[in-house]
């Protein structure tokens, strides 16, 4: 598996969120503070009714190890370098 990125990819975005249950970081254009770990069906993430989702940057990963690892990597470990969401940790294991 790969870590797919999306900035301002509108169509890919959607394609990725419906071909099934997956991770988003979110926010990795906006600094460590607003960087989340997300599970794609969090109504945080927003929805198809908003024109511009990828105007924030993602990654995203159907394997959840993996995209922990590419955050780590990047952005630090959980606590500095990215949270997760709370909604998301209290609807099933993130």
């Amino acid at each position: 598996m790969a870590v797919a990125n999306f900035h301002d990819q509108e169509a890919e975005y959607a394609a990725y969120r419906k071909s099934g249950l997956a991770y988003v970081a979110n926010g990795l254009n906006m600094g460590t503070d607003w960087i989340r770990l997300h599970r794609t069906d969090c109504p945080f993430l927003g929805s198809d009714r908003y024109e511009r989702l990828t105007s924030v940057a993602k990654a995203c990963s159907r394997d959840k190890a993996e995209l922990i690892a590419w955050l780590r990597i990047n952005h630090g470990p959980e606590g500095d370098g990215y949270q997760v969401c709370a909604a998301c940790e209290r609807t099933g294991p993130v």
